[in-house]
């Protein structure tokens, strides 16, 4: 199945856009970038809200993340991960 871009972070998509444009990245490339970085954002918003948890079946609204949120992430954070 297809990521849906638009519930993507604008950063995750300028960098995806660089992958198809600058980098030449073919589509299944470009999908597994977008698939991965919503699972990682995904999971650092889960962390962030840790004491609310999300239904099982209910994704994070990944609009929260701004450059702020962006420059907040740690190597601890990635290892988390």
């Amino acid at each position: 199945a297809s990521i849906d871009r638009a519930r993507l972070p604008d950063r995750v998509n300028e960098f995806l856009n660089y992958l198809i444009n600058v980098k030449g990245s073919g589509k299944l490339t470009v999908e597994s970038y977008a698939r991965d970085l919503q699972l990682f954002f995904s999971f650092l918003i889960n962390q962030k809200n840790a004491s609310d948890p999300p239904a099982p079946d209910e994704k994070p609204d990944l609009s929260s993340i701004d450059d702020a949120f962006l420059s907040a992430v740690t190597v601890r954070d990635i290892y988390d991960f």
